[in-house]
């Protein structure tokens, strides 16, 4: 069975050939632990190089620093934002499937996952691993875009039947129904900064090969009477092969080694890299001070004090949208209810601001110090208590 032979529950419904059936009329399939994900298919293509804007791969771009940091800020923090469930002001009880998606692993985990597909790519699925009695999905696993290929299947005995909307997810067939889209609100970063990324992946090269250089590349000068192109071949292979063996090298009056006068600075590598960290940070709409990239705006208290709020505004917005707007469709909770994903502990302020925040409501008298103490984690006071926190 292969990565078949993982755990499941009433696992969505799959076939190898036709359409897929409802959920409730197959017999259960085992997708793979969550930590034994099917590894996203590779793409051969003739040459790079003719497809300048050929995107790049998941693997690829997480080697670029700025990449992975990015990425970290925007996955790292929506998906570990917790949700709330609403029916108009009603507050209600979080359903399972968001307090713990998947059962192999936590909420973050998942979560995590389709929000950093939701940067890469156009849109981030998860397979219905079984559902409640009311047919809403219970349980959700995070599957990488690379392996999930949408189709129509039109019955061949019918071809004037209107087709069914079918998933490949690793070479099976799932039904619509049972796969969650999460559409994202561009194509994604390796489409959209394919070029960009690929210089900054090519940076990367170049100042590694500056670092493992033991000696300085350069050539060799004949001071004496040509030579014979296969003698001067015969030549630079044995120069080679000699300082792979050993860095200290002999040679005759006839010959000179000359190293040219370039360096990384030269060369404008240390500038380049900048300017390939700040594409990055431009691509996924973050400042520079969240990919550690040399910023020309000062921070001071006050811009301190909104930064969260700022990089939720400008940055996570679209993301946090796309999990709260999904999850609030009617296939997934009840018609009426909306899912929220909960900002207001990352947008807490340092406790002096909060301690003055709260004095003045109290004073005011629109806050109490029971609503005081459940901000803050507590319980409410006993009864009689004095109304203070």
């Amino acid at each position: 069975m292969g990565w078949l032979a993982g755990w499941g529950p009433r696992a969505a419904t799959v076939s190898t050939d036709g359409p897929a059936r409802g959920l409730e009329a197959a017999a259960p399939v085992r997708w793979p632990p969550a930590h034994q994900q099917m590894a996203p298919f590779t793409v051969s293509l003739p040459s790079l190089d003719a497809y300048d804007g050929w995107p790049l791969t998941r693997a690829e771009v997480w080697l670029v620093p700025a990449v992975a940091q990015g990425l970290q800020v925007i996955a790292g923090t929506v998906g570990t934002l917790p949700f709330t469930v609403s029916r108009g002001r009603e507050s209600l009880e979080v359903p399972g499937l968001l307090r713990q998606p998947d059962p192999e692993e936590p909420a973050h985990a998942t979560f995590t996952a389709l929000v950093e597909d939701l940067v890469l790519f156009p849109e981030a699925y998860g397979v219905v691993l079984a559902r409640d009695s009311a047919g809403k999905p219970a349980q959700l696993r995070y599957v990488p875009h690379e392996i999930v290929e949408p189709f129509d299947w039109t019955d061949p005995a019918d071809p004037y039947a209107a087709p069914i909307r079918q998933f490949r997810v690793g070479g099976y067939v799932v039904a619509a129904r049972d796969v969650i889209r999460f559409p994202s609100h561009w194509p994604g970063l390796l489409i959209v900064g394919a070029r960009a990324l690929r210089t900054a992946i090519t940076l990367e090269r170049a100042a590694a090969q500056f670092a493992t250089i033991e000696i300085p590349p350069g050539y060799l000068k004949n001071n004496g009477p040509d030579m014979h192109p296969d003698k001067v071949t015969e030549l630079l292979d044995g120069w080679s092969s000699a300082r792979r063996a050993r860095q200290t090298g002999y040679l005759n009056a006839l010959l000179d080694y000359v190293v040219p006068s370039f360096n990384p600075e030269q060369l404008q590598l240390v500038e380049a890299r900048k300017m390939a960290t700040a594409e990055v940070g431009r691509l996924l709409n973050l400042p520079s001070r969240y990919l550690n990239a040399p910023s020309e705006s000062s921070m001071t208290y006050s811009n301190v004090e909104s930064e969260r709020r700022d990089l939720v505004d400008l940055s996570l917005r679209p993301y946090v949208a796309s999990l709260e707007g999904r999850l609030s469709l009617d296939d997934v909770v009840p018609r009426g209810q909306t899912v929220a994903l909960e900002l207001d502990d990352f947008y807490r302020g340092d406790m002096g601001a909060r301690s003055a925040y709260y004095a003045a409501g109290l004073a005011g008298g629109w806050l109490t110090a029971d609503e005081v103490r459940a901000a803050e984690g507590y319980g409410p006071l006993p009864r009689g208590a004095a109304n203070a926190v």
